[in-house]
């Protein structure tokens, strides 16, 4: 075992400090104040945004969600209820009623907002 002299150790946990201080503001950050991130462990992610939001709003929440991830969808609910509650891992796997039920898609890797509007029939 290192012994570490009191000011070395005291450096040691400032820098520990800082670095734990960092990880979260980057965490704040990468998360939208306005939406919440439903992760999955595939190339989709879940936002469920509030009704209030507009599209400018549903692009950055979707960049920030998908920020360091070439490909990634993130697809915006502004009804909790009608979103998944878990990312699946491919865009395909959501169901018809839950892809007519999102307002947008963030496609990451084109930088490009989709915007979902219901089709009368």
């Amino acid at each position: 075992m290192i012994k570490l002299s009191r000011p070395l150790k005291l450096l040691v946990f400032l820098f520990m400090l800082i670095g734990g201080l960092l990880d979260a503001v980057g965490f704040a950050q990468a998360q939208s104040p306005e939406c919440v991130v439903r992760e999955g462990d595939g190339s989709v992610v879940v936002l469920v945004c509030p009704p209030s939001l507009d599209a400018e709003a549903w692009q950055v929440a979707g960049q920030r969600a998908c920020d360091g991830k070439t490909l990634c969808n993130a697809w915006v609910w502004v009804d909790p209820v009608k979103a998944p509650e878990k990312a699946p891992k491919r865009n395909e796997d959501l169901t018809h009623v839950q892809v007519a039920d999102a307002v947008a898609v963030w496609i990451n890797d084109s930088q490009y907002l989709m915007l979902m509007r219901a089709v009368k029939k």
